[in-house]
């Protein structure tokens, strides 16, 4: 299912765009970028099993 396979990658934002989806059928459930929280939003958080094998790594803020 591309759907799945695919949820996290930007390949699935041209798909959508593509096909029409995009903005239609609330597809897009924020398309205004509301729940994007500056400083946080930006980056993910690094796995724990990461920080834990490399000292000089640290943890993104807001995580």
């Amino acid at each position: 299912m591309r759907v799945v396979e695919l949820s996290g990658e930007v390949v699935r934002f041209f798909d959508l765009k593509r096909w029409g989806m995009y903005n239609s059928e609330k597809r897009c459930k924020d398309p205004n970028f509301e729940s994007f929280v500056e400083g946080r939003s930006e980056v993910q958080p690094i796995p724990q099993s990461e920080l834990d094998l490399n000292p000089n790594l640290i943890q993104n803020p807001g995580y």
